[in-house]
């Protein structure tokens, strides 16, 4: 249960509040918490760039023709 006036946590039992003074009523209030919404980061593939690939291609092509010539 918390005060009215200032906000304080307040005892179950307590009729008024340690920290202000103020006259507890017999119900309690209950806070309002207000949740903040969850922020997710969902990382995304990275994209091969097509240069990267052409040179890739390029590195294997030489590389099967020097295999196959004995070079």
């Amino acid at each position: 249960m918390f005060c009215e006036k200032c906000g304080t946590k307040l005892e179950d039992d307590a009729k008024t509040c340690q920290n202000c003074g103020a006259v507890i009523d017999d119900q309690p209030i209950t806070p309002i918490v207000e949740e903040k919404p969850q922020i997710v980061y969902v990382k995304k593939p990275a994209k091969k760039n097509a240069s990267t690939v052409a040179i890739i291609f390029i590195v294997l092509a030489v590389g099967l023709t020097l295999l196959f010539l004995g070079v």
